[in-house]
C-alpha cells in the first residue's frame, strides 16, 4: 500500500502520506499482517516519541481522568500531527 499521492507538485502530499500512516497504523495492527518499511518506521518512532516524551503517561493518567470522553480525539489529533511533522522532514523511509 503506497503512503503517499505520488503526484509531483501535489500541495497535499505530506497529508496524504501522514494519513495513511494513520489510518493503516489504526486499522492494521501488527502482528496480523507484515508492515511496509514505512509503517514500521512510522511505529519506532511513536513508540520511542511516547516513552521518551513522556506523553505515553498523559495519555495513561487521561484514561483514568473525568476528561476520559476526549482521550480518542486527543490521541488521533496528536498521531496525525506526529505523522505529518514525520512525513514532512522525510523522516519516513519507505
Amino acid at each position: 500500500m503506497s503512503i503517499a499521492n505520488e503526484k509531483s507538485g501535489d500541495p497535499n502530499k505530506d497529508w496524504w502520506a501522514a494519513r495513511s500512516l494513520v489510518t493503516n497504523y489504526l486499522s492494521n495492527p501488527a502482528p496480523f499482517r507484515d508492515l511496509s518499511i514505512a509503517e514500521a518506521n512510522f511505529e519506532a518512532l511513536l513508540e520511542k516519541y511516547l516513552i521518551e516524551s513522556g506523553k505515553i503517561h498523559a495519555f495513561i493518567r487521561q484514561a483514568f481522568s473525568t476528561e476520559h470522553y476526549d482521550l480518542d480525539v486527543d490521541i488521533i489529533d496528536f498521531l496525525n500531527e506526529f505523522a505529518k511533522d514525520l512525513v514532512k522532514n522525510g523522516l519516513i523511509k519507505k
